[in-house]
């Protein structure tokens, strides 16, 4: 599948309502999809924090690689709720669907590759 393939198939499983007030079943959804995802590149972590009350996730990839592991981490992230009544396609699908690419890109090429455009990050964090 290319490039423009799989970021079609990332944004049908995320524009949806996913408010995580009013539609808290969709935001649920897309947070499970985003760690699935996430989690076929590495270990996924769960940072919790809260806001008006309820407790909130951001999902945290961490990709380190075999050399420049004392270079400072590059950090990547995109938001995965949207507001009331929206499918948040460009609020903020678009960013999740970029996020989890450039994660799948990264974690298959860690070292100097075409792939990552010659970069050689130390550590790399997704966060959604």
């Amino acid at each position: 599948m290319d490039l423009k393939e799989q970021l079609h198939t990332h944004l049908l499983h995320l524009v949806r309502s996913r408010d995580p007030y009013f539609a808290s079943a969709g935001h649920f959804f897309v947070q499970e999809y985003i760690r699935e995802q996430l989690s076929e590149w590495g270990t996924v972590e769960t940072d919790e924090f809260r806001v008006h009350g309820r407790t909130h996730q951001n999902l945290i990839l961490h990709l380190e690689t075999a050399t420049n592991k004392h270079k400072p981490p590059i950090l990547i992230g995109a938001h995965y709720d949207t507001v009331p009544g929206s499918p948040g396609a460009d609020d903020n699908a678009t960013g999740v669907a970029v996020l989890l690419e450039l994660a799948r890109i990264f974690a298959g090429a860690r070292e100097t590759s075409p792939a990552t455009g010659g970069l050689r990050p130390g550590r790399i964090r997704f966060i959604g």
